[in-house]
């Protein structure tokens, strides 16, 4: 099976989750229950898209604790990410994704403490299959965070290798799921 017709598929099994709600909610529970994510100073993360974990209820926790929360913007061919300031400051893309507006002296161009990077799903090695576009992946490959957690629905995180994997494909530390 080709990436393209497997993306289809995974897509089409995350739409039939039942209960996405509160097995985001789990996967966020879980995020602010480790230590890494308690003592970072900077954290990379994303407004999720239909279908996707929803961790708007980690942003909210992590803002009251104080921490940098930084959200990325497609710029060209890849991602600029900058701090999170309000919900407010949120736009669709082409695409429709919210992004923050980019202001340049929010840009963050440091390495984060920690990236929490979305899925659609991710293989037994941690490698992700996203939406096709290698945004990630080329940001991983030039900037080194220091760690980098990959989320997805347990119905997502397989227990193979990828078929397909590409020598430019990034993998991430470990995946956390429901």
């Amino acid at each position: 099976m080709n990436k393209i017709t497997f993306r289809k598929e995974l897509v089409e099994i995350r739409k039939n989750i039942k209960d996405k709600n509160k097995k985001s909610l789990k996967i966020c529970t879980k995020l602010l229950q480790r230590e890494d994510v308690k003592t970072a100073n900077n954290i990379a993360l994303y407004y999720p898209m239909e279908d996707e974990v929803n961790i708007v209820p980690l942003i909210n926790e992590l803002i009251k604790s104080g921490l940098n929360i930084y959200l990325p913007k497609i710029d060209n061919k890849g991602l600029k990410f900058y701090l999170f300031t309000s919900y407010d400051e949120l736009r669709d893309n082409r695409i429709g994704i919210k992004e923050p507006m980019p202001n340049p002296n929010h840009e963050y161009k440091g390495n984060f403490d920690l990236m929490i990077i979305p899925g659609i799903a991710f293989d037994k090695d941690n490698y992700r299959l996203g939406y096709g576009g290698g945004y990630y992946d080329r940001y991983l490959e030039k900037h080194h965070p220091g760690l980098t957690i990959g989320i997805t629905f347990k119905e997502l995180k397989l227990k193979e290798s990828f078929e397909f994997i590409e020598s430019y494909d990034q993998k991430v530390d470990l995946v956390i799921t429901n």
